[in-house]
């Protein structure tokens, strides 16, 4: 699975969390709230499942060594700056 299809995935879910977790206040029969209760373990199972594989996936797609220019700035040194720049020196 890539990366969007499990961030769909994760969106629905969390939408049916969403509905479940809302049903479970207004529902009156113990029976009922103890399967909504149950299926929104579930759910909060499924979603963590999801996360980590998304986690897993991202990195994976991210390029392993950073390109070595930025990481370093290019780096000037002027020795013999002539009479008039040094106005356009900055710093020591």
């Amino acid at each position: 699975m890539d990366a969007t299809e499990l961030e769909r995935k994760i969106n629905q879910q969390q939408t049916l969390l969403t509905m479940y977790e809302e049903s479970l206040t207004l529902e009156d029969d113990p029976r009922r709230r103890l399967k909504l209760q149950d299926n929104i373990e579930e759910i909060k199972i499924l979603i963590l499942g999801y996360q980590t594989k998304l986690t897993q996936a991202r990195p994976a797609a991210a390029p392993r060594h950073p390109r070595r220019d930025l990481l370093q700035p290019d780096s000037r040194l002027l020795v013999n700056v002539p009479y008039g720049l040094e106005t356009e020196l900055v710093g020591r």
